[in-house]
């Protein structure tokens, strides 16, 4: 199976729309040959997402995934703004805030989950330095797929400096 037949397997689990489908499997490609270094290949995603307070579904975020970058797709439904960073030993603080839901059990429809996390540069300031955050929401069932993703990709890169 190809990683895109895993993100297309990933946003229907979530119920995410053809239109969300789409634009993701159109932007993996893009953003892996514009912002990743030659030899990394994206393999996995993650689309950020909550339900306001009215019931509406919004989606904020399309994350992607190498083995050393993460590359965030901003507003991916309406805009074309991106960037990458890398992770790979190289994430100072994580903060994981949970409603109507604790992992491993099952999540509702109730669930909500987000995660705030932070990125060093080594870059100076004037040259985007310092650090960086990141947030990743999800709601419902996506709330699993968050928590993999923290357990997988960022916990193990969490370093003290």
């Amino acid at each position: 199976m190809s990683v895109s037949d895993d993100v297309a397997n990933y946003i229907n689990a979530i119920n995410g729309s053809e239109v969300v489908m789409g634009r993701v499997l159109v932007l993996m490609p893009f953003m892996q040959s514009l912002l990743l270094p030659e030899g990394q290949e994206i393999n996995s995603a993650f689309i950020s997402e909550y339900v306001d307070p009215a019931g509406s579904r919004t989606y904020e975020s399309a994350w992607f995934f190498s083995a050393a970058f993460a590359l965030e797709a901003h507003n991916f439904l309406s805009a074309d703004m991106f960037d990458v960073i890398e992770f790979k030993s190289n994430i100072g603080y994580i903060r994981t805030d949970l409603s109507a839901y604790m992992p491993p059990a099952e999540a509702t429809q109730r669930s909500r989950m987000s995660v705030n996390l932070s990125f060093h540069t080594p870059a100076g300031a004037i040259f985007g330095g310092g650090t960086h955050w990141g947030t990743l929401k999800a709601s419902g069932v996506n709330c699993r797929y968050l928590y993999d993703v923290t357990r997988t990709v960022f916990v193990p890169n969490l370093v003290a400096r």
